[in-house]
C-alpha cells in the first residue's frame, strides 16, 4: 500500500497506525508534491501498488494532479487498482468566498466519480475508486481555527479507511460524507 501523507500528523497518523508497513511519501519523506515532478515520480510509483490512499491537503489543484498521475499510468498498463482520495465535505459550499479550496475538492470529487464510472463499464479496464469527504477533523491545525466545534476523531476516519479496503473487491464505494452532528 501506498499512502502520500505525513504519517505524524492527523488523519495519516491513523492510518499509519493501522498500516504501519505501507510506503508514505510526505515532504518529511523527501517528497515535495508541489513540484510536478515529484508528482510524475510517485504516479510512477503507484506502479508498484494495488492501493493508493491520498491522505494530503495540497492546494493549486495537486492533489488531482496526484490522483490523475497515478490513475492514467494504472489505465495505460493495465493495473487494476484502489485509489481512495480524501477530499472534503466543503466541496459543497454554503456560502460564498474567494478561497479556491472547495472548488479543488470539488473537482477532485467529479475526478473520483469519473474513475468509479471507468470500474463500472463494460471495458477491460477497471480503476476501484473512493472519494472520502470528512468534515472537520480534529487536529492541531483546525482545533486552532474552529475551537469549539465538534469534529471527527482522526482515528475513526481512519477505521472508514480500513472498512473500506475490507470490503469485497468488486465493489466500489464511489463516494462518502462524514460530518459530526453539533446539536447531539
Amino acid at each position: 500500500m501506498l499512502v502520500v501523507g505525513d504519517k505524524t500528523y492527523g488523519i495519516c497518523e491513523s492510518i499509519y497506525k493501522l498500516y504501519p508497513n505501507a510506503t508514505y511519501c510526505s515532504r518529511k519523506t523527501g517528497y515535495n508534491i508541489s513540484n510536478q515532478s515529484v508528482i510524475d515520480e510517485i504516479g510512477d510509483l503507484a506502479q508498484e501498488y494495488s492501493t493508493v490512499i491520498l491522505v494530503s491537503s495540497l492546494g493549486k489543484f495537486r492533489q488531482l494532479m496526484l490522483a490523475e498521475a497515478i490513475s492514467s499510468r494504472w489505465l495505460k498498463n493495465n493495473i487494476k487498482g484502489y485509489l481512495i482520495v480524501l477530499g472534503s465535505t466543503a466541496d459543497t459550499p454554503v456560502k460564498g468566498n474567494a478561497q479556491t479550496y472547495a472548488i479543488e475538492k470539488r473537482a477532485l470529487r467529479a475526478f473520483c466519480r469519473q474513475l468509479s464510472m471507468i470500474a463500472c463499464d463494460d471495458t477491460d479496464r477497471w480503476i476501484k475508486s473512493t472519494y472520502l469527504a470528512p468534515g472537520n477533523t480534529h487536529t492541531q491545525g483546525q482545533d486552532e481555527k474552529m475551537p469549539g466545534v465538534k469534529k471527527l476523531e482522526c482515528d475513526y476516519i481512519a477505521g472508514i479507511v480500513k472498512w473500506l479496503l475490507e470490503q469485497p473487491y468488486d465493489v466500489n464505494i464511489s463516494e462518502l460524507c462524514l460530518d459530526r452532528m453539533p446539536k447531539l
